[in-house]
């Protein structure tokens, strides 16, 4: 390989290249091996399975109810909140 000018480009590259190989060969079966233990001790666990308990809300009965008040009544109601302001 040719020497290139820029010396910090050459670092760069010896970097990068040593953090690809570091971690193919280090990190990466690392974390397989890691992996594999935490499946195996989860599989090993004993653990009973029970299903969630539903949830159960009331159901409650409404009444629709019309409150009907005759116009003459609204009218005066509305006088006589004019007149005491």
């Amino acid at each position: 390989m040719a020497r290139l000018n820029n010396p910090v480009l050459d670092t760069s590259i010896v970097v990068l290249a040593t953090t690809v190989v570091f971690g193919e060969r280090v990190l990466f079966p690392m974390f397989k091996i890691v992996a594999s233990m935490l499946e195996s001790f989860v599989n090993s666990l004993n653990v009973t399975h029970e299903s969630m308990p539903q949830l159960e809300i009331p159901s409650k009965e409404y009444e629709l109810v019309e409150a009907v008040q005759p116009e003459k009544a609204y009218v005066t109601m509305i006088i006589h909140d004019i007149e005491s302001s």
